[in-house]
């Protein structure tokens, strides 16, 4: 099943190229969307095959000329100057190597739960009209005209799509952690729809925790902390049943994230079974009695507290 999270506005610079204050966006699917497209019977070979004819569609429809890189993970196709496609690879497969690592203990990234094949693909336009008539001439629609979006641009493979303009170099991927940390949640889990929250709060939290070294994140707490002392928190039972959580609503985001880190905070691998209570079909309720041992009352009581002693 797919479900569309408005990503949260990001000032990304991968491997030179900066992509401005962007509007991010993705869809994240499991399993079970790309079984619907039949991924499973498509092999890596292929996929990456697929991928690289992208770049010949797009040449011949749009009249633009792309250069095509690739490394281990990540194929790119870009307008850019072939040195800094190059940096953009570099940067992505630090960002790889870093979730793989503090994030691969709790979901990994294989064969079994990564829901796309082949490498993953970046599609990095400088100039803001390609961009656009990439968007209108080969999707039909506005897409992320904002600045940037994740997609799947075949069955089983998943990429990323950006407009980008010249930068200082840096290493700072937010978007990129923001995509590949839901994709690979959504894999994890499969065929289950996972609360928005709980989908919203694990990328935030991997993004400002795990991949940025904390420094987002007390940024991120400094806030949820605001929130809180000024009476303007959302109950638990509101934020379980908000649907969606756009980028207009980033105080709603935060308060997910301070959840995420709530239930991090106690073990890791609380959030790890508390996914997989969720993919058996366990209620939500019976999931946090199980799991922490209070129902859902008091589960917000004690998150709450945690905010006041710890934020």
């Amino acid at each position: 099943m797919a479900q569309a999270l408005h990503g949260r506005k990001v000032k990304a610079t991968w491997g030179g190229v900066r992509v401005g204050t962007a509007v991010a966006m993705f869809t994240l699917c499991g399993a079970g969307a790309l079984g619907q497209e039949n991924s499973a019977q498509i092999t890596d070979a292929q996929a990456i095959e697929t991928a690289r004819k992208l770049k010949d569609e797009i040449v011949q429809k749009l009249s633009v000329k792309l250069v095509t890189e690739e490394s281990e993970h990540f194929m790119v196709h870009s307008d850019a100057p072939a040195s800094e496609i190059r940096a953009v690879l570099k940067d992505g497969e630090a960002v790889y190597k870093k979730l793989d690592k503090k994030v691969g203990g709790l979901f990994p990234i294989d064969a079994e739960t990564k829901p796309w094949k082949g490498k993953y693909v970046v599609l990095l336009f400088k100039n803001r009209q390609e961009y656009t008539d990439y968007w209108y001439k080969m999707r039909g629609s506005s897409g992320a005209l904002a600045g940037s979006q994740g997609t799947r641009f075949a069955p089983g493979i998943r990429g990323y799509v950006a407009n980008a303009t010249p930068g200082r170099e840096s290493d700072e991927s937010g978007d990129l952690y923001f995509y590949l940390s839901g994709l690979l949640l959504s894999g994890y889990a499969k065929d289950t729809r996972l609360p928005a929250w709980v989908e919203m709060g694990f990328v935030m939290y991997t993004c400002d925790v795990l991949a940025r070294e904390h420094q987002d994140a007390e940024r991120a707490r400094r806030r949820v902390k605001t929130i809180i002392s000024q009476g303007g928190q959302r109950t638990f039972q509101a934020i379980r049943d908000t649907a969606s959580w756009p980028h207009t609503d980033m105080d709603g985001r935060r308060l997910c994230f301070s959840l995420v880190d709530f239930m991090m905070s106690k073990n890791q691998e609380n959030f790890v079974r508390f996914v997989d209570s969720l993919k058996s079909g366990t209620s939500l309720d019976d999931v946090i009695r199980n799991i922490f041992g209070v129902d859902a009352a008091q589960f917000e009581k004690d998150w709450l507290a945690y905010i006041v002693k710890k934020y």
